[in-house]
């Protein structure tokens, strides 16, 4: 990838590891009860799956990164650069995900371009 013309400046994403219950807390705080809860659990573990859509999968990523209490973002959309996702653990550590979930599962091979996908991300 080609660098950008112009300087791309990004807040690095941060989490101080001693919230994450109170995130958790305040995730399932916004539902009702517990049947609001377990359907919307439900709707995003359903879409993380093998064979939905890129966008719909990389969105229920990001949005169980908070139902767990972890920050979470979304590089490859918001800034066209970097993996699709991207949650903070905590101040020094990161999961770094490239999402594969179109990739059909009786493929022969992974492609090259692929693999080398994650050693070129710039974030």
């Amino acid at each position: 990838m080609a660098p950008p013309t112009e300087s791309l400046t990004v807040a690095k994403l941060t989490v101080v590891s001693q919230c994450r219950i109170e995130r958790i807390a305040a995730w399932v705080g916004k539902f009702d009860n517990y049947e609001q809860l377990d359907i919307a659990l439900s709707e995003i573990l359903g879409r993380l799956a093998f064979g939905v859509k890129a966008d719909k999968f990389e969105q229920a990523l990001d949005e169980i990164s908070r139902a767990i209490g972890f920050a979470g973002e979304r590089p490859d959309k918001e800034w066209k650069e970097g993996p699709d996702n991207l949650w903070a653990l905590d101040d020094s550590q990161y999961i770094l995900w490239e999402c594969k979930n179109e990739i059909k599962l009786n493929r022969s091979e992974i492609n090259k371009r692929k693999t080398k996908q994650m050693n070129q991300s710039n974030t």
